[in-house]
């Protein structure tokens, strides 16, 4: 006795390329949204090493306000990339690209990050 399977015809997605779509399923004000948190964590994360950088080796007072723009440039470029990637423009619908997943996982990397400075410095806090 032989059974027969029946073949689908249609292409299986894989776990990738679900994911990627449901990032881009959400509505567009909720993605809006995801990538300014995003870009606000990179902003937050970023802030601490900069100002360390900058203050142990290159602190003049003419360049005090140096930190502050490499730090806003951070945060301004994970929006810009993440409007071209995962928001898109009125009425153009995002293509699936690996790039979006990318982004998010970054986002949520910084995201986990500055959670992460929260309590550390709650930490130090109850402990001072």
């Amino acid at each position: 006795m032989t059974s027969k399977t029946s073949v689908s015809t249609e292409p299986r997605q894989g776990i990738l390329s679900r994911l990627i779509d449901r990032v881009l399923s959400i509505p567009r004000i909720a993605r809006i949204a995801l990538i300014a948190v995003f870009s606000l964590s990179v902003a937050l994360l970023l802030s601490p090493l900069v100002d360390y950088v900058y203050l142990t080796t290159m602190f003049t007072y003419e360049t005090r306000l140096l930190p502050a723009l490499v730090t806003a440039a951070a945060g301004v470029g994970m929006y810009i990339a993440g409007w071209y990637l995962v928001v898109g423009y009125a009425g153009e619908n995002s293509r699936p690209r690996i790039a979006v997943l990318l982004y998010c996982v970054l986002g949520a990397v910084a995201f986990l990050g500055v959670i992460g400075l929260f309590i550390s410095g709650l930490a130090n806090l109850a402990l001072s």
